[in-house]
């Protein structure tokens, strides 16, 4: 469900998809989708809005494509502003879900078209795999030395409880 309309959603790291069964002979032409970067409405000409809200989190603006195939399920395209954030909810209202508990589809860092997410998602899996292995990341270092300069130079400070990551 989404806005309040019988219907099913996928996303990836960078984009949302929503599949919406509508009536039957509805064509493209009878189909309206707006979207801005914090609003979504989808509707049939003439009749209710299926869908109009406030999106869970901003979309890239001008971004968004849909097609209706020939068993007349619409496919929206949002393409998420934040690429690296996964949703709980395409409308602010809806039902929350538990992302965590959804199994990311299959799809290899060479199929990545967007340079800039493919970067992101290398990044992702470079600080991933470190810490699997235990291993330090740039910065982590110079960051422990700083504390323990910082505790050097404050003696009198308890830090037997503190937690340094």
């Amino acid at each position: 469900v989404v806005g309040g309309y019988p219907c099913h959603w996928t996303q990836t790291i960078a984009e949302l998809e929503l599949f919406i069964q509508l009536p039957a002979n509805t064509t493209s032409k009878n189909v309206i989708v707006e979207s801005s970067p914090y609003l979504l409405k989808i509707g049939i000409k003439g009749e209710p809005w299926m869908i109009d809200g406030k999106l869970f989190s901003p979309v890239k603006s001008g971004d968004t494509y849909w097609t209706v195939d020939q068993r007349n399920v619409l496919n929206v395209e949002l393409h998420k502003l934040h690429p690296d954030q996964w949703w709980s909810r395409v409308i602010e209202t809806d039902p929350k879900i538990n992302p965590r508990l959804c199994s990311p589809g299959e799809q290899t860092i060479g199929e990545i078209d967007d340079p800039e997410m493919k970067q992101t998602v290398e990044k992702m899996l470079w600080k991933q795999h470190c810490k699997e292995k235990g291993i330090p990341l740039p910065g982590d270092e110079k960051k422990k030395k700083l504390m323990e300069d910082f505790m050097k130079q404050h003696p009198e400070m308890d830090f037997s409880k503190a937690k340094i990551q």
